[in-house]
């Protein structure tokens, strides 16, 4: 995906996407998140850099999509 990054977002307790993640492919943290408040609004928790640091596998934690800037 050229030069993106690979960002991780994460949803609260109590959210539409509880104990799910999101990747957003982006050039850098700003442009991932602005695609998360474009798609999610502001019903998400956290940003990661990596499946691992989200705690992914840990928490057993579901895809619920990919998002990737233009």
């Amino acid at each position: 995906m050229l030069d993106r990054k690979k960002f991780i977002f994460t949803f609260g307790s109590g959210q539409k996407h509880e104990n799910g993640y999101v990747i957003v492919w982006a050039d850098n943290s700003k442009n991932a998140r602005q695609l998360m408040f474009d798609n999610y609004d502001m019903q998400w928790s956290m940003e990661y850099d990596s499946e691992e640091s989200a705690g992914v596998d840990r928490w057993r934690l579901h895809l619920v999509g990919v998002l990737s800037q233009n």
